[in-house]
């Protein structure tokens, strides 16, 4: 049985591989294939080498001057800049013109962490994608084969993420970042004959390829939360995208729960809140008991849907009522950097209704029926759904089964968070 760990590109990203390989080691995980993309291959080379401690260490640590020589942390979203092109071509213009930003920083930093006879010596072996310019022809190498200056000129390939960073030149050949043909390298995995696959995938720009078929065991960790820009090089903010990660890593294999946040196990809470909020929806609609939130509430919204089967997985009712909290959590601006307990959640929902400046929702239905024009997003969603919640009781059953057929997914939110104080346990 070959198993195989794959590490996407993703630059400062990078630190929430650090935490999903705690897990890992905490799970006794090993790999016999370790492939990486740009900051892949770098965490890869660790992850080869056995380096946790020093990986952990520098990404805890980590700044700009490590990686750029006068370099500035761009702390904007460096997605939501690649869509302002009025902005980003100039930028692309000039950077080309000047061949990328100094980044001999990163050289010598590779140079230093990277232990040629340690890799050579390795049990793992160890796979890097980069791309050949100018005719964009991707380029995979078991780094295990190369010389040791090579080794290092094909780290800093891969990682060479143009325009921000230079070509790399190889001899008489040039190279980009890999990300440039495949930022989640899952199929160099297949190819080499992985037969279970741990992909670790950052969610940034650049090319992610599907699997091709195959009939392999493949399981993925990404982040619900935004990793923060791909060149912010900021100590804090890896240190948050480490515990992320470690979170992540830690309920794919069922030690927690959840999906956008993480919860210690409480199977009884969530089938005592699951018994009352089924009779409180019977109110609106007496056939929904059956499947009852996979069948209403989540098929009604494609990302929590996503959420649900992701990795294949097969949910419970429970599961679907634990996404529905988290709405709730976003709403609240809950961090995701904590573990929760569940029950403590509930009641501290439960007591934040009072807290919550109230809308009239009979006054607001009959505005929406004279204007459907009128969506949601023009009114504080929280608002309207803790105004709900207050007011159910007192709300005739036709008020309510109104309200889910124009807006469900506010109405079932409305409708658990008026559950809450009536699940103690």
């Amino acid at each position: 049985m070959k198993r195989a760990l794959v590490l996407g590109g993703g630059g400062a990203k990078g630190a929430y591989q650090c935490g999903v390989w705690r897990c890992l080691r905490e799970k006794h995980q090993n790999f016999d294939l370790v492939v990486g993309t740009s900051i892949g291959a770098l965490n890869g080379a660790m992850v080869v080498q056995n380096k946790y401690q020093e990986c952990l260490d520098l990404w805890e640590n980590i700044n700009v001057d490590m990686v750029l020589n006068n370099g500035v942390n761009l702390k904007f979203n460096f997605e939501v800049m690649m869509g302002q092109k009025d902005k980003f071509v100039p930028m692309l213009q000039t950077a080309a013109k000047k061949k990328g930003m100094d980044t001999a920083p990163l050289h010598e930093l590779i140079k230093k962490t990277v232990d040629y006879k340690k890799i050579k010596k390795s049990k793992k072996d160890f796979y890097v994608m980069t791309v050949e310019v100018p005719n964009f022809v991707p380029y995979q190498i078991n780094v295990k084969d190369l010389s040791a200056e090579k080794m290092v000129d094909f780290l800093m390939a891969s990682a060479s993420c143009f325009p921000a960073f230079p070509i790399k030149h190889i001899e008489d050949k040039k190279y980009v970042d890999g990300g440039y043909f495949d930022n989640l390298p899952i199929n160099t995995a297949i190819e080499q004959k992985a037969d279970e696959i741990i992909a670790v995938n950052l969610k940034s720009p650049g090319l992610t390829r599907k699997p091709r078929p195959n009939n392999k065991v493949i399981k993925i960790i990404e982040p619900y939360w935004s990793l923060g820009g791909l060149l912010n090089f900021d100590s804090e903010v890896a240190k948050r995208n480490i515990i992320l990660g470690y979170f992540d890593a830690k309920k794919l294999f069922g030690d927690y729960r959840g999906f956008a946040y993480t919860f210690k196990a409480n199977a009884r809470y969530l089938k005592k809140l699951l018994t009352v909020f089924e009779e409180k929806i019977a109110t609106i609609n007496e056939q929904s008991t059956n499947r009852l939130l996979g069948k209403i509430a989540f098929e009604l919204n494609d990302a929590d849907y996503k959420l649900l089967t992701f990795n294949e997985r097969k949910y419970s009712d429970e599961d679907c009522l634990l996404r529905l909290i988290e709405r709730i959590m976003e709403l609240m601006d809950y961090s995701p950097e904590e573990l929760y307990n569940i029950k403590k959640v509930g009641r501290d929902i439960a007591d934040s209704i009072k807290s919550v400046e109230k809308m009239d929702v009979k006054k607001w239905l009959k505005r929406f029926m004279k204007n459907p024009a009128i969506t949601i997003k023009e009114f504080e969603a929280k608002n309207l759904i803790f105004s709900l919640a207050e007011e159910i009781d007192s709300l005739d059953s036709s008020v309510l089964a109104m309200f889910y057929k124009v807006f469900p997914s506010e109405c079932l939110t409305g409708l658990l968070i008026s559950c809450l104080p009536k699940t103690d346990l």
